[in-house]
């Protein structure tokens, strides 16, 4: 039996991970595209040894991990050097992913990827999705959710939310929107109506 494979993703700060939770509390399958990159960072595993080989030592912390902070700033600051580590790590991330559908016996499998519109768009799909959900919130919300979780100023917030790809613009590669702006009663009854589709 092949596995109706959703994904779902948003924009930093519109409740993406808030949608993954309901569904694993609901009991489906969720893989996390950032969890399985972190896991592939560590001393030792094939993320690590090609970033380290790549941008040397000086991303290392005293315990000879990689500190995702000093990392962070490099390729945030460096458009190239983004595209390089996204070249060095996203095999590796979606063959583990790829590894793990192939051995799910589940109908429905959600992969949580906030990249996933950007990689559509540079033509990397390494993932044929039967459907993409969107979680949408508008800008003013985004940044207001933003500046208030990660303790942010107007100019910090404005500078993470242009350094990606417009909500707005993403809505065009979606097959479902998912509205966020609202509370959890709202949320979850949006939830729930497409799971019935499904």
């Amino acid at each position: 039996m092949k596995s109706k494979i959703i994904g779902i993703t948003g924009s930093i700060a519109t409740g993406k991970s808030k949608v993954s939770n309901i569904l694993k509390s609901k009991g489906y399958t969720v893989f996390d595209l950032d969890k399985t990159a972190h896991e592939l960072m560590k001393k030792g595993e094939k993320n690590y040894i090609n970033i380290l080989n790549y941008f040397g030592s000086e991303i290392l912390d005293e315990n000879n991990e990689i500190d995702r902070c000093k990392l962070g700033k490099i390729v945030f600051e460096d458009n190239e050097k983004l595209k390089e580590l996204n070249n060095l790590t996203h095999p590796n991330i979606f063959h583990t992913i790829l590894e793990n559908i192939n051995l799910s016996k589940e109908k429905l499998i959600f992969i949580d990827n906030p990249l996933l519109i950007e990689l559509i768009k540079n033509g990397n799909f390494y993932i044929n999705y039967d459907e993409i959900w969107l979680i949408y919130v508008p800008k003013n919300i985004q940044i207001e959710r933003l500046k208030s979780r990660n303790k942010l100023n107007d100019e910090e917030a404005f500078k993470k939310i242009n350094s990606q790809i417009s909500i707005d613009e993403k809505i065009k590669y979606a097959d479902f929107i998912i509205d966020n702006s609202k509370d959890e009663k709202f949320l979850l009854k949006q939830i729930n109506e497409r799971l019935e589709n499904l």
